[in-house]
């Protein structure tokens, strides 16, 4: 029962960064940001290269937010939430205390910092600012 406790908590983790990805699209083509809906399939390179074209002539924390934030740290920290809450719940048998909650918000934050980070290096990468340059 243990297999397949782990087994539906990695699926709903996949499942869930799916559907944050495609929901955060919907959201961005809202704002006549025209993402692509395969963009979670594609290849990193592409991906990266297809979010600029869509923010073509836009600054570059708008970019570094929706890709770093957006598109990175948010899907990725309610996969993990969604894959501890099952965890918890189904295989540790544990509450939820105040300290579950510290850490969550300490997970955020990190995910979000290296979203952050990496969207700035893929920024500068792609459009050929050199990394010494402030």
């Amino acid at each position: 029962m243990r297999s397949l406790s782990g087994v539906a908590a990695i699926s709903a983790f996949l499942g869930v960064v799916l559907i944050g990805h495609w929901a955060i699209i919907v959201a961005l083509r809202f704002f006549r940001i025209n993402v692509p809906f395969s963009l979670p399939f594609h290849f990193y390179t592409r991906r990266e290269r297809e979010l600029l074209v869509a923010l073509k002539g836009r600054p570059m924390e708008l970019y570094v937010f929706i890709s770093g934030v957006l598109l990175f740290a948010c899907p990725l920290f309610a996969g993990i939430t969604t894959y501890d809450y099952i965890v918890r719940r189904y295989i540790e048998h544990s509450t939820f205390d105040l300290n579950y909650f510290t850490g969550s918000a300490v997970i955020f934050v990190v995910v979000t910092i290296c979203g952050i980070w990496k969207s700035i290096v893929d920024w500068k990468k792609f459009t050929g600012v050199p990394r010494n340059s402030a």
